[in-house]
Formats: structure tokens, C-alpha cells, sequence
């Protein structure tokens, strides 16, 4: 319910307030699944396995919508198989080059400020890049890509790092220059959700054909995808799997698994089954809920099977609801403050998602590079639970308790805190939050 005197409360990747927790993916692996090499290390072509070759097993729940890119969890994980950018982040965040021979900035010059306020950035493309059939990449193949994918006849969302993109050129086979109207901070992160490449050589005539809408029915987005990554599509049944092959020409070294099987799983408790039964080797993140990672632990690791590991990958947050200027939080900073330490995320981390997703108090990952460099200056501020400090934050901001134990100002307006859910699976979350701020006199429905 959203009224003069209530929040909304919802999922969200960034919270105007810190009253977060960090949600997570979870990834399985089991114990015989070979190990894949590491990001950004060049790996020699794998040795004949005496037993045959090595196959992966994996499932997914949601079947992804593009081949070459996307922002939701089954995307990102399947199309970084598939596909690869300039620029991808490491297991510690920090950010890489990968089809690209460096990051861009502006020390060096290959980023640029110029004076009628507009930006360029120039990157370079390491030697040698294939396509999946062998075609050379090359830096018209990205300055296509930027062309078709940000058409306004595009019925799909543009990669968000081509968005800002007025004019994307190649001067030669290995320069990429990209032109921007104004400044973009984000111009250096060019990983697949940012700056997907697609195959020109395969797409150019029949989108000067089909123009911007039609192309995207072309078979290359779905069973013909021919792309970058370390595996090359050999097989897409839709609505069933995706087989793929090792690329030998892949710009970190062939990887040391053979094949993979990717099986679209929409059911999250016959992913889970499927592992127990030895079906499945791993699942990559964002396809298993809590509840069946736990079972998981129990059942599965426990025995020495496989492992699982929880992976934050977002920010579970309040929006706080800023339409009635009166409302307590929205005039007073302090106010903002108690509901961080009144709330009892612990609580929430703890029997909502059994202590794999740890508490935050800033709307920043910690695995963020942001995060690091925060803390390291001593600008990060925490906010334990603590119901008895945040009283006291209320108190001075002059909300204060009566007889009746309830708070009110000085004009005896009662503080009233009624948060909202987008769907079912928040209303644990929403328990505990109107729990917690009834126990220091707070009204909530």
C-alpha cells in the first residue's frame, strides 16, 4: 500500500538507501567435472583425455533470448560460452582487456575529452581474432555491431555500452574509434552486456535487405550463431539445448573441456534432481533458488559430490517513497539512518536465505572495485543492527515514543511505515521489516 506515509519496497540493483541485503547466484559444480581455464590466461591446446572427450554438463533455467549477449543471469553465463568483447571482469572485479590489446584512457590518449564537450575513444584489436569459421575479426565487424543493434527498428534492448555511441568507426582492421556526443564514463567497460560483437560477414547484406527489424529474425541469433567465446555453437534445438565444441582459435588458448551441453531446465526443483542423480555436472549462475542450494549442501556436497558456492551478484534494497515531502525519511537524514539499524537484516540473511547472502550497508557489492577503494579511504560508513541506536536516532529527530508506546512528532502525527511487495516471493522479506519497526513504535500495517 503506497499512501502520504508509506514506502515501496522492491528489488532493486542500486537502493537510495542502504537497507540492503546482497542477493546472490548460486553455482554448482560437481567433483568430476574438469576445471576450465582461468580468465585471461592462455592455455595450450588440451591433450586427447584417454577416456575420450571431456563433456560439461549444464542446465539453466530460463532459455536466453540472444545468442551474442545479455544482462539476466542465463544470458550473461551462456553467451560468455559463445561469445567475447574487448573487455571482461576478472574474479576480483577488475576490469581486462580481452579481444582488446588494452583498457582506453586518457593518459595515454585513446581517450579523449574534446572541446565542443563531445568524447572519443580508440581501441585496438589484439592479432590473429576468428570468428567461430574461421573469418578474421576486425574492428568493422564492432562498428557494425554498434550500426545494427543500435537501429531504432532494434525490437530488442541495446547493449547498454552502445547506447551512448553517436558514430562508430574503423580506420583500419585493428582500430576501433568511437564517438560519443558527451561524456561517457562507462566507455571503458566493453565486456558482451556492454559491447557485444556480431558477425558482420554474415549479416551485413541481409540487413541491408531486411533493415533493422527484420534482421533480427536471421538464423545467426538463434540456431546458425557463429561468434567469439571459447566454445562454438554445433547444435540449438530451441527449447531443449544448446551442444557446443572447443574453439581452437580462442584468444585465451582452446579451453580444456571438449564439449559442452547446455539443457533448458525450467523447473528449478528438476535442475536439483537432475544433480543428485548424477545428470548434470554444474549449473552456472543464476538458475537455483536457495532452498535447493541448501538441500544441495546437504544432500550433495556433504558426500563429497560436487560444491556449492553462493555468488552475490546484486543488491536486495528499499526504495523509499519520496512523493509526500513530509514524510519522515524524506526530511530528515536521520530518520533514514534509524530504519538502516532498526531493520533487522541479519535476520533476513540469516532464515530468509540461510546465511548466503551477507548483509550490506552500502548500495555497492564487495567484490566492487568502488567498494575497495572506499574502504581503503575510510569513507565507508556501517550501520549494524542495532534497534536501540536507531531509537535514539529517532528520538532527535523528534520522533519520539508516547504512553501508548507509539511514535509521533511534536505535532502528534503518528510515524507511520507501511512497505510494499512487487510479488510473493518478497513477503518473508516484508515480514521481517514490519516486525522490526513495530518493535520501536512504529504503526505498520
Amino acid at each position: 500500500m503506497v499512501g502520504s506515509r508509506t514506502a515501496n519496497h522492491s528489488a532493486s540493483r542500486f537502493s537510495r538507501l542502504a537497507l540492503c541485503i546482497a542477493s546472490l547466484a548460486l553455482v554448482l559444480a560437481a567433483c568430476s567435472s574438469p576445471g576450465s581455464s582461468q580468465p585471461g590466461q592462455a592455455q595450450a591446446p588440451a591433450a586427447p583425455s584417454p577416456t575420450g572427450p571431456k563433456t560439461l554438463r549444464l542446465a539453466i533455467k530460463e532459455e536466453p533470448t540472444t545468442m551474442y549477449s545479455g544482462t539476466a543471469s542465463n544470458e550473461r553465463e551462456h553467451s560468455d560460452l559463445f561469445n567475447a568483447s574487448l573487455t571482461y571482469f576478472d574474479s576480483n572485479g577488475t576490469l581486462l582487456p580481452k579481444l582488446a590489446v588494452k583498457i582506453p584512457s586518457i593518459a595515454d590518449g585513446d581517450w579523449k575529452a574534446l572541446p565542443d564537450g563531445s568524447m572519443e575513444v580508440t581501441w585496438k584489436l589484439k592479432p590473429n581474432l576468428t570468428w567461430h569459421d574461421g573469418t578474421p575479426v576486425t574492428a568493422e565487424d564492432f562498428a557494425f555491431s554498434t550500426r545494427i543493434l543500435n537501429d531504432p527498428a532494434n525490437p530488442t534492448n541495446p547493449p547498454r555500452g552502445m547506447r551512448p555511441v553517436t558514430e562508430a568507426l574503423a580506420p583500419d582492421a585493428q582500430t576501433l574509434v568511437l564517438r560519443y556526443a558527451k561524456p561517457f564514463n562507462g566507455a571503458a567497460v566493453a565486456g558482451l552486456a556492454d559491447f557485444p560483437p556480431v558477425p558482420r560477414h554474415l549479416l551485413e547484406a541481409d540487413y541491408a535487405r531486411l533493415g533493422g527489424e527484420g534482421i533480427f529474425n536471421h538464423a545467426v541469433f538463434t540456431t546458425g550463431w557463429v561468434g567469439t567465446g571459447p566454445f562454438r555453437m554445433t547444435n540449438r534445438s530451441v527449447g531443449s539445448h544448446i551442444d557446443g565444441a572447443a574453439f581452437d582459435n580462442y584468444v585465451f588458448g582452446r579451453p580444456k573441456i571438449d564439449r559442452v551441453n547446455i539443457r533448458f531446465i525450467p523447473d528449478v526443483n528438476s535442475i536439483a534432481a537432475n544433480l543428485l542423480a548424477g545428470e548434470l555436472d554444474g549449473v552456472p549462475v543464476g538458475s537455483l533458488e536457495v532452498a535447493q542450494a541448501v538441500a544441495l549442501h546437504d544432500q550433495w556436497e556433504s558426500q563429497g559430490k560436487g560444491t556449492v558456492n553462493a555468488v552475490p551478484n546484486r543488491l536486495r534494497g528499499m526504495q523509499l517513497q519520496y512523493r509526500d515531502p513530509d514524510a519522515p525519511w524524506a526530511k530528515d537524514v536521520r530518520v533514514r539512518q534509524a530504519l538502516v539499524q532498526i531493520i533487522d537484516r541479519p535476520s533476513i540473511s540469516e532464515k530468509i536465505y540461510y546465511g548466503y547472502a551477507p548483509v550490506g550497508n552500502v548500495a555497492l557489492l564487495p567484490s566492487d572495485s568502488l567498494f575497495k577503494v572506499l574502504e581503503q579511504r575510510g569513507a565507508l560508513t556501517l550501520w549494524p543492527h542495532d534497534p536501540t541506536a536507531g531509537g535514539r536516532l529517532l528520538d532527535a529527530a523528534g520522533w519520539t515514543r508516547g504512553a501508548d508506546g507509539q511514535r509521533r512528532n511534536a505535532a502528534g502525527q503518528p510515524f507511520t511505515y507501511n512497505p510494499g511487495i512487487n510479488g510473493d516471493s518478497d513477503l518473508e522479506e516484508l515480514l521481517v521489516v514490519v516486525d522490526s519497526v513495530r518493535g520501536v513504535g512504529i504503526s505498520s500495517a
